[in-house]
């Protein structure tokens, strides 16, 4: 099957030109520009607007079916991505116009190009030339667009999606969704690229602790105020993190990547369990691996007096949790309350919780291979995704939940999510829609699934 890269750049510009920004607010967000890019996506990919039903859901999200012809017994599957955008920030920080599609020196810019547009693009292309083919699928196929994923809303498109689906009786064989991809090694610590297939990911949650007291006149303070309290607990919850644990696709991280260390790291990765009391030490002197191996507490935000000669009555701190899967938000509200003391109030804003960890098995070893095939020079492993996806709305369908796009974020694309001069590199987008076509393919035509 042939894809051409210049050619899918082209369309690509129509839907980084749809600034499709979702707010917190959502009286902020421009649903027009949302209606926009589904007038595009009908306009560019007219197969899959004729064979494909289309539904809206809830504000603007997007949910095909592509009807399978029944020859296999094997579940539905549903490709993954979202049709917002983060806020662009400073306009004069960006090089070129975040909204207009720009290629310059090896790389494409604009919003939206890695964070998540690029998966939208790859899958509409990859449905398209498979029905230009004339490709029937033998089981259904679902294509799911959430429009509010970048923000915590409580009219998720994405849980509608699946409260829909849920409603319909339908259970889904495999999700596939953002998370993983190809980037390098150094990530890990390794000289090779590596492959990552997100298998689970962390909860969030955001906790204001607070404090009251009398409050008054700077001059005549009393032994304690309700800053130096609410500080007490700031340097306790630094102090005393949440324990270490190695939850099974960090294990599996772990394993894969040991060969490529040196010698007394690959002894203690080798060896989990008997080194463990070593083992976690080293890991948490890393910021990646220390958020890898717990829930991670950090004290972000801060409030006391509007006056330097005023004695607050109230102070307040903002936690913001990173929840592994096994930690519920329960047991870190717990915790936060044992660091703080019994006097401060921990208050639950907003919050999700862990996934769970998805199987690893036939399903996620088609997925291992068809990364393989994608960088066959690259460590396909498991691993535990830090931020949010959509995805994690899923498991109530699905066992096999997960977090993989096709692409190489290097080292220069991969900050640039959510920043200025979002970008990604300008080659690869032929293989990405490859990649997918051929995992429709696989999925159906294995024996034995139900």
């Amino acid at each position: 099957m042939q894809f051409d890269n210049d050619r899918i750049l082209s369309r690509f510009s129509g839907m980084i030109a749809c600034e499709t920004i979702s707010h917190s607010d959502p009286q902020e967000t421009d649903d027009a520009s949302f209606f926009a890019l589904h007038d595009y996506l009908a306009a560019t990919y007219p197969l899959v607007h004729r064979h494909l039903t289309r539904e809206v859901i809830g504000k603007a999200s997007l949910l095909y079916r592509w009807q399978g012809d029944g020859s296999s017994p094997a579940l539905p599957c549903a490709l993954l991505a979202h049709l917002d955008v983060v806020p662009t920030g400073d306009l004069s920080l960006w090089d070129s116009h975040p909204f207009t599609l720009t290629r310059k020196d090896g790389y494409v810019y604009g919003r939206g190009v890695l964070d998540n547009k690029c998966q939208l693009l790859a899958q509409m292309e990859a449905v398209e030339a498979l029905l230009a083919e004339g490709w029937s699928p033998p089981c259904d196929i679902y294509l799911c667009y959430g429009h509010n994923e970048e923000v915590l809303a409580p009219d998720s498109g994405a849980a509608a999606i699946v409260d829909t689906l849920k409603q319909r009786g339908v259970r889904l064989g495999l999700v596939i969704d953002e998370g993983g991809c190809v980037t390098d090694g150094s990530t890990l610590g390794i000289a090779p690229r590596v492959a990552v297939i997100g298998m689970a990911e962390k909860g969030m949650a955001d906790f204001r602790l607070t404090v009251q007291d009398p409050g008054g006149h700077a001059s005549q303070p009393g032994p304690t105020s309700a800053v130096g309290r609410i500080a007490r607990a700031a340097v306790n919850i630094e102090t005393y993190p949440m324990p270490q644990r190695l939850i099974s696709s960090v294990s599996q991280t772990l394993q894969r990547v040991s060969p490529y260390m040196d010698k007394g790291a690959r002894l203690l990765l080798e060896h989990q369990s008997t080194s463990w009391f070593i083992l976690k030490k080293v890991l948490e002197k890393s910021r990646a691996t220390n958020a890898m191996t717990r829930t991670t507490t950090a004290v972000t935000m801060a409030s006391g007096s509007a006056a330097s000669n005023v004695l607050p009555e109230t102070a307040s701190i903002t936690v913001n949790c990173r929840i592994l899967p096994g930690d519920s938000l329960e047991d870190v509200r717990r915790h936060l309350q044992q660091m703080a003391g019994d006097d401060v109030e921990v208050s639950l804003l907003a919050g999700s919780e862990a996934s769970p960890e998805s199987k690893q098995d036939e399903t996620f070893d088609l997925l291992a291979s068809l990364a393989a095939e994608l960088a066959p020079d690259a460590v396909v492993t498991p691993y535990l995704m830090m931020a949010g996806s959509d995805a994690r709305h899923y498991y109530a369908i699905s066992d096999h939940v997960y977090r993989f796009a096709p692409y190489y974020f290097d080292q220069k694309a991969l900050p640039t999510a959510h920043s200025v001069n979002e970008c990604l590199p300008e080659t690869g987008f032929d293989e990405a829609a490859r990649f997918y076509a051929k995992l429709l393919m696989r999925y159906g035509a294995r024996e034995g699934q139900a």
